[in-house]
């Protein structure tokens, strides 16, 4: 749990500045490696500020930083998740986070299989729907034995 906050303090901060790298599992190893003995409360503290500074960084990019911000929603709900938090990844941006996920979801070219998840509130295609109607494992007949 450790590993991902002090991924998404790194993310954060360096998006706030400018600086942030490609993201690559590589690169955001570095990332957690550097805050590896830091103090949990330097940690938090930098998660916090880099919530605060990060916003206006994802608002004023019109849309280029729209995958961080997704990887925070994601990542928050892990954690809250792993907290056993009831509704770990509901918020008042799920519809914004969803839509961000589908449009990365359906790029040209992309080679997702058809994905449907099932929320609260219905059913949504992570990819582009099927052509044809997805397979369904039938229901085995009843044993008579």
């Amino acid at each position: 749990m450790r590993d991902v906050l002090a991924h998404c303090s790194a993310a954060l901060t360096l998006t706030a500045a400018g600086t942030m790298h490609s993201g690559s599992p590589e690169e955001n190893q570095v990332d957690v490696d550097h805050r590896r003995d830091w103090p949990v409360a330097r940690l938090l503290d930098e998660l916090a500020s880099g919530y605060e500074s990060c916003a206006a960084a994802v608002d004023a990019a019109g849309g280029a930083y729209d995958g961080v911000a997704l990887g925070e929603w994601v990542h928050g709900g892990d954690v809250r998740h792993a907290w056993g938090i009831d509704g770990a990844w509901a918020s008042d941006g799920v519809d914004d986070a969803l839509a961000v996920l589908v449009a990365r979801s359906r790029r040209p070219g992309s080679r997702l299989p058809a994905t449907a998840v099932t929320l609260t509130d219905g059913r949504r295609w992570l990819s582009a729907p099927p052509t044809r109607s997805p397979a369904s494992r039938p229901t085995p007949p009843p044993s008579y034995g």
